[in-house]
């Protein structure tokens, strides 16, 4: 038998996976305006040669300065969300002091990518905050293939558990970063707050694509605008047909009130006189002889008796 010395060894490949962090200071790496990419080619979806679909978040000049992807690179203070970014959510788990935010690329209506739990998150991924997945619907997107210096547009269809990663812009911020009058000097609708907005606690992976804030007050306005509007013709259609049971009820009141009266016809009818019943005609007592005259008997002599 060959001794323990003299048997090779190999050394077992690590998978990379995430530290949970408890970081009670950040570096200054303000992120306090709305920062907008200048490339068309940030806005689109890339698939890599072996099929993998990604966001484009690792061209510098997609993701603001001095960005870093590392899990324990933090944006501080950080209150404004990239353009195509929303707040995916917001945590204080590990210093109630400091407030974490994610903020995840959107893409159209269709994609708004959540987070991911960075203790999930392993090999590959270890970095990829941001995620989104088809679910049960089926969702066309166009995406982009650059192979061999060739630029090739396509539609590929995701369905089930097909999705989208993305590294996401993560910042810090604490209560006296907000007293500081920075947020107030920003301006212009595109400035996304991630401190005005998001989801409280860490967001969970979603089946389907979330809804952005704009679209949750959207919701919060239309509905209850739609349900009155149901309400304004409910009632005017119950209006509608009370009055119109009411008018056919006196209809028909009226028709029975006609049917109850007598007509008469127009022909003039010859009185007629009724006999009386009951009453006895009398008969005179003696019969009255009729004589006839002597002229009447011409030629003739009457006798006598």
């Amino acid at each position: 038998m060959a001794d323990a010395a003299s048997q090779s060894t190999s050394t077992p490949k690590t998978t990379p996976t995430y530290t949970p962090l408890t970081i009670t200071s950040f570096p200054t790496v303000p992120l306090t305006t709305t920062f907008t990419a200048s490339e068309s080619i940030c806005s689109d979806i890339h698939v890599d040669n072996i099929g993998i679909l990604h966001i484009d978040d690792k061209t510098a000049s997609c993701l603001p300065a001095r960005f870093n992807s590392a899990p324990t690179a933090f944006f501080s203070p950080g209150i404004f969300c990239p353009s195509g970014y929303w707040t995916a959510c917001i945590n204080s788990r590990g210093v109630s002091s400091i407030t974490t935010v994610t903020c995840c690329p959107t893409r159209g209506t269709s994609i708004s990518m959540t987070c991911v739990d960075p203790e999930t998150l392993a090999g590959p991924w270890v970095n990829q905050f941001c995620t989104w997945t088809a679910g049960n619907a089926r969702v066309p997107l166009e995406v982009v293939q650059i192979k061999d210096g060739s630029t090739s547009r396509m539609v590929k269809t995701l369905s089930g558990g097909d999705g989208i990663n993305a590294l996401g812009v993560r910042m810090v911020y604490q209560a006296t970063d907000l007293t500081t009058g920075t947020p107030a000097s920003t301006t212009g609708p595109s400035q996304t707050s991630a401190v005005q907005g998001g989801n409280s606690g860490l967001a969970e992976p979603a089946p389907g694509p979330g809804l952005s804030i704009g679209a949750t007050v959207a919701i919060g306005v239309v509905v209850p605008a739609i349900l009155i509007a149901a309400l304004v013709v409910f009632f005017l259609l119950w209006r509608k047909r009370r009055r119109e049971a009411f008018g056919a009820t006196e209809a028909e009141a009226q028709e029975s009130h006609n049917e109850n009266k007598v007509y008469y016809s127009g022909v003039t009818q010859t009185p007629q006189e009724l006999s009386i019943p009951g009453q006895a005609v009398e008969m005179p007592g003696t019969r009255m002889v009729a004589e006839l005259s002597a002229d009447a008997n011409s030629g003739h002599q009457s006798r006598r008796r």
